[in-house]
């Protein structure tokens, strides 16, 4: 008798360890693309997409001051993929990242900068190319785009880009010196 319990008990502990398995997966934290010193005082979320042009002039806009900051350690930058249906290749570029780009602000603001040159390309391949992603996935973001969607809809962010300074919804438009002041602001607070 006890030699079936035992062979009755095995696939259950198989099936009660996989769905914890899983169950451990989905509530590991996400990993957005963050640039800058992960202590910084002032953290800047931007909800992006590469084929958005508003998102590119941001990146052009403002770049410098990002990296001035990023630099001395008072800003740390992410940036949240966001699954829009019309910027078809912006999965594929996130899922394709080389190494630099995921850890290097300057050579990922390289594809918002060369965005009209590879924005009407045919195909993903030549996009992938284009760009010199890697041919391989460097990473799997679907629940990375569905919490940054999830966060969306509950921030009622209804495009992109949308910034936040510290929590804060930062106002489009701002010059590049305005935005510099808010960071300003926030340091000597």
């Amino acid at each position: 008798m006890r030699k079936w319990t035992y062979i009755l008990l095995i696939p259950i502990f198989m099936i009660v360890g996989f769905f914890g398995y899983l169950y451990y997966q989905a509530t590991l934290p996400v990993e957005d693309l963050v640039y800058g010193d992960l202590e910084a005082p002032i953290e800047i979320v931007n909800y992006t997409s590469f084929q958005c042009p508003p998102c590119a002039m941001f990146h052009a806009t403002y770049g410098e001051v990002l990296e001035k900051y990023m630099d001395s350690g008072d800003v740390k930058l992410v940036l949240k993929a966001v699954d829009l249906d019309k910027f078809e290749y912006d999965e594929i570029i996130y899922k394709h990242l080389t190494n630099d780009q995921l850890t290097d602000y300057a050579e990922l603001s390289k594809i918002y900068a060369k965005q009209g040159e590879w924005y009407s390309l045919d195909s993903k391949e030549e996009v992938i190319s284009f760009l010199g992603l890697t041919e391989d996935k460097s990473r799997d973001l679907d629940r990375q785009i569905k919490q940054n969607s999830k966060e969306r809809v509950k921030l009622g962010i209804k495009g992109v880009p949308t910034t936040f300074i510290s929590g804060e919804e930062m106002e489009l438009g701002i010059t590049a010196e305005e935005f510099e002041a808010q960071i300003l602001s926030l340091l000597e607070e």
